[in-house]
């Protein structure tokens, strides 16, 4: 059993067959060396992954999740919100944002 799924049975299990404070919780720092890497190489595509929650990447590794309502977007939609009220917060316009945009028809009149 590996311990990304563990998490999720764990939290079947608990849902199904626990009551009050009492749940299962599994023990996974005493799992064999072997699967130590496994355990790393998870825990680095938990930190990479931009399309998960920070709840869901906390759950992956075993960790309680923030009580936020922040930690259950996924954080690339945090990111595009920073961005949008970045560009709000510089009047809105992308030249604002990216420099000066050049005119390309001169005006005759003046």
């Amino acid at each position: 059993m590996l311990p990304a799924y563990l998490n999720l049975i764990i939290a079947g299990l608990n849902h199904q067959l626990m009551r009050g404070e009492a749940k299962i919780v599994a023990d996974v720092d005493h799992v064999p060396a072997t699967l130590l890497s496994f355990r790393q190489t998870l825990t680095e595509s938990a930190q990479r992954s931009k399309f998960l929650t920070t709840n869901e990447r906390r759950a992956m590794i075993g960790l309680p999740p923030y009580d936020d309502d922040q930690a259950d977007i996924p954080l690339e939609l945090l990111e595009l919100r920073l961005k949008q009220e970045a560009i709000k917060a510089q009047g809105g316009a992308p030249s604002n944002v990216v420099g000066r945009i050049p005119r390309l028809v001169e005006d005759d009149a003046a």
